[in-house]
């Protein structure tokens, strides 16, 4: 049989070239009308065909609902600018882990700690509630590619498999994992016990290391009152500059700057991270610590995770005080962390003026008996501040590096062996960190200390966290996760809160039976059927109100990103 073309509304009239005159013009003036319609239901009826094929297929949207990936990714919040610095910044809405925020939920009594200043925020009729953030999903991407560690995904829950999560993928099929002082190792799954475990590094994905820092204090948000107690102020706690000089030198600081050197004697600043906690207490009294976008989470914990990576950032200029002193600037970043031994000792990248640069670690924390030994070492051009240059100096996942205007100079890794990250204790609360500077003159713009994510293997809800080393005893608790062929394991960068692969209690009989019956490690884990594909674009961001208590109608155009 043969099958006819489709007849569109253009053919009728060549069709009836032939017809009477007459009688041709008083059809086509009558056909007009419905020809016209029938093109634009075609179009209609096409269109929805392609958008729903295109959203099966390809691209699908979704709505972030919580904080478990934040501040990567935002769900419900409150958005909150400091009146004191200026810093903006957002808290989680989500008050019971049992209940879902109430969209009315009113801020007119909270107050919010200011992670940067402390400044206690009282909330008030301006303080808006935001939704989460929409988001492009990639659902045909792992149908031609494996997924890739780092990347964040979304999937179905095996445990309700109507609702999707938003995860960051850190565990691969056929491999053994374990998390350690919050950083993840891994080993393959058919390797003998006495074969080495690898840190998985984020700094191999540049852009996704980048993404996953966050503040601990930035130079540029400074209090209006310089840290003066007022009526606003908790009458117990005055602010202090958390960056202080060694030699007690005062800090000329300004709007934009807080210290113009004048090359005459090397200056060296320490950051106080303690009185930073001491100072950091939320709305329930207790310490915001370095998580400030759970501090009205009612189920956040009095704990303080600690932190061992860190990166510090420092923007050099010509100094205005002494302009003419502009030769090489010498500078030396200095933390203290863990290298082979229980221990925290001194780790330190170092510029000197003739432009050599060097990686060396000292043998203990005693600046009279140390001995440094190098470990990479490198030569450049001198840097001389004829035009303003930045610093980064990182210390993260057993790797140091020193990047100098965005391109990494010099870096050294090295591997602790699986035995020693076991016996030792949890890492300090917070390293010793300084900056020392020295030859030129310099305008110092930006001094800014940010932290790693720390994957905790603390218990949660009193269940302990899947595949973490937990040291609460002697021998340790904890036993890797054994992920099998086409199985994924998944964390969320809010790690105090979020309920992840570490903390799932059980798993969907329906999926269990379906997807997870010849593996062994069933709960903890997302199968391959259930992932749904890639995060790749945050398109519509928390929207801008007129009004506090009207609908958000204003793109934020300004948030607005990629994911990674």
């Amino acid at each position: 049989m043969e099958i006819c073309p489709p007849r569109y509304g253009n053919e009728v009239p060549q069709a009836r070239n032939n017809l009477d005159p007459m009688k041709h013009t008083a059809t086509k003036k009558d056909d007009k009308p419905s020809e016209s319609f029938k093109e634009t239901f075609e179009s209609i009826v096409m269109a929805f065909i392609l958008a729903f094929v295109f959203r099966a297929f390809v691209v699908e949207a979704f709505v972030i609902p919580t904080g478990s990936m934040a501040p990567t990714l935002l769900g419900q919040h409150a958005d909150v600018t400091c009146p004191q610095c200026g810093y903006r910044f957002s808290a989680d809405l989500q008050h019971s882990s049992a209940s879902p925020v109430d969209p009315e939920y009113s801020l007119s009594n909270v107050t919010i700690t200011c992670p940067m200043c402390s400044f206690p925020v009282k909330s008030n009729t301006q303080t808006q509630n935001h939704p989460g953030d929409r988001i492009l999903v990639h659902k045909f991407i792992y149908n031609i590619t494996e997924p890739k560690r780092w990347d964040v995904v979304v999937f179905k829950f095996p445990g309700t498999p109507t609702e999707n999560y938003i995860k960051r993928l850190v565990g691969l099929p056929e491999e053994k994992l374990f998390i350690i002082d919050g950083n993840i190792f891994t080993q393959p799954l058919n390797a003998q016990e006495s074969d080495p475990w690898q840190i998985q590094r984020k700094t191999s994905r540049e852009i996704v290391q980048r993404t996953v820092f966050q503040p601990v204090y930035h130079s540029a948000f400074y209090p209006l009152d310089q840290g003066q107690i007022t009526t606003d102020r908790r009458a117990m706690y005055q602010w202090k500059f958390p960056w202080q000089t060694r030699q007690q030198q005062t800090l000329t600081r300004t709007h934009r700057t807080f210290l113009d050197y004048d090359g005459s004697q090397p200056v060296e600043l320490s950051f106080n991270y303690q009185q930073m906690i001491d100072s950091q207490v939320d709305y329930f009294g207790r310490s915001v610590g370095w998580y400030p976008y759970g501090q009205l989470n009612a189920n956040r914990s009095n704990q303080v995770e600690p932190i061992e990576d860190i990166r510090v950032v420092m923007s050099l200029a010509r100094s205005q005080v002494t302009p003419d002193k502009n030769g090489p600037v010498e500078l030396t970043f200095q933390t203290t962390g863990r290298i082979d031994d229980v221990r925290p000792v001194p780790i330190r990248a170092t510029l000197a003026k003739d432009g050599t640069i060097q990686i060396a670690t000292a043998d203990t924390v005693d600046p009279l008996t140390q001995v440094w030994t190098t470990r990479a070492s490198g030569s450049m051009a001198p840097v001389k501040l004829n035009r303003a240059h930045q610093f980064e100096f990182w210390f993260v996942d057993q790797e140091v590096s020193l990047w100098i205007d965005g391109r990494k100079a010099l870096t050294w890794q090295y591997d602790v062996p699986l035995e020693t990250l076991i016996s030792r204790p949890n890492p300090p609360v917070y390293p010793t960190t300084s900056v020392r500077i020295a030859g030129a003159s310099a305008l110092i713009t930006q001094l800014d200390l940010d932290r790693d994510i720390y994957y905790s293997s603390s218990p949660n809800n009193h269940k302990d966290a899947l595949g973490g080393m937990y040291k609460r005893t002697v021998p340790r608790e904890g036993d890797p996760v054994k992920l099998e062929s086409d199985q994924f394991f998944c964390l969320g960068d809010n790690s105090p809160f979020s309920m992840d692969s570490r903390y799932w209690p059980n798993v969907n009989p329906w999926i269990e039976e379906r997807f997870l019956s010849d593996k062994n490690q069933v709960t903890g884990v997302v199968p391959r059927e259930l992932m749904i594909g890639k995060a790749f674009f945050v398109y519509f961001p928390a929207p801008h109100r007129i009004k506090a208590t009207g609908p958000g109608i204003i793109p934020n155009f300004g948030d607005v990103r990629f994911i990674h």
